[in-house]
């Protein structure tokens, strides 16, 4: 059933060449209803709820996720990106930190240390703001 629902995501997914992630998030949650046990449909139905800005559900979404697969690296990198939205810089940092060493790309791992250091410049100026 949820292949169906997967075509069906595929299909309408694209509205004039931009993503629709209204549509994303209704068959990403369907999906991940009838298929609670992959990691993967909870990446990317918390990548919806990211798009969407439902970030507090997406840490949610995402968290059962790391249960179920702990050493699926992506997992975490989409989590810090919703930690940090919601300004839990240090919580980002730690799940950045995790899936440092999952990663296998390059990329990835540049992405990764680009983004450490971004998040460290934040919690820099959040701390400095408050001395103010």
């Amino acid at each position: 059933m949820h292949i169906a629902l997967w075509r069906k995501l595929v299909k309408h997914s694209k509205h004039r060449g931009q993503v629709n992630w209204i549509k994303n998030l209704r068959a990403w949650k369907n999906i991940s209803r009838l298929d609670p046990k992959r990691a993967g449909n909870l990446w990317n139905y918390g990548l919806a709820l990211i798009h969407t800005e439902k970030y507090q559900s997406a840490v949610e979404v995402l968290s059962k996720g790391v249960e179920l697969s702990p050493r699926y690296g992506e997992i975490y990198t989409l989590r810090a990106i919703a930690y940090e939205e919601l300004g839990a810089f240090h919580k980002a940092l730690a799940d950045l930190k995790k899936a440092q060493p999952l990663l296998l790309s390059k990329i990835n791992q540049s992405a990764i240390m680009s983004r450490i250091a971004n998040i460290r410049a934040n919690i820099k100026k959040r701390e400095q703001a408050a001395l103010h």
